[in-house]
């Protein structure tokens, strides 16, 4: 499996379903993570990322709008996704019921066939924006 396919296979197990088991068959224990949600250290950081998103947007999908390799090891992905805010606070926003669409770019960094490093870029303040009441 190359590093764009395991990068396809970490979207697919711990985001689109959730498979918060596996996520050390995938994972370096010692995992760095910067997430607009949350950073830190370990693959439980990993989940707890999930798992704010899954919250929040229990519905959320995401699809691949574009991944290159661009160095041996650093895939970039560029994807953009849709969710109704159904479940619990966003960012301090309680649910609102509203269906939100936003992008973002991954940058999935592997070593020894397993994810070292995880960089997610979303624009956070767009999908509050998407959140806020309308008025007529």
């Amino acid at each position: 499996m190359n590093n764009i396919e395991k990068a396809k296979e970490i979207v697919r197990r711990l985001w689109n379903q959730t498979d918060l088991e596996s996520i050390d068959d995938l994972v370096s224990q010692e995992v760095t993570i910067e997430s607009p949600v949350k950073s830190g250290k370990g693959s439980s950081t990993l989940s707890e990322v999930v798992l704010y998103w899954r919250r929040a947007f229990p519905d959320v999908k995401s699809q691949w709008l574009s991944a290159e390799e661009i160095e041996p090891g650093k895939v970039v992905v560029k994807w953009k996704a849709h969710g109704t805010h159904t479940g619990a606070a966003f960012f301090e926003v309680e649910t609102t019921d509203r269906s939100v669409d936003y992008t973002g770019e991954t940058t999935y960094f592997f070593q020894d066939g397993k994810l070292f490093a995880y960089e997610a870029k979303v624009n956070i303040d767009d999908i509050l924006q998407q959140l806020k009441p309308v008025h007529h």
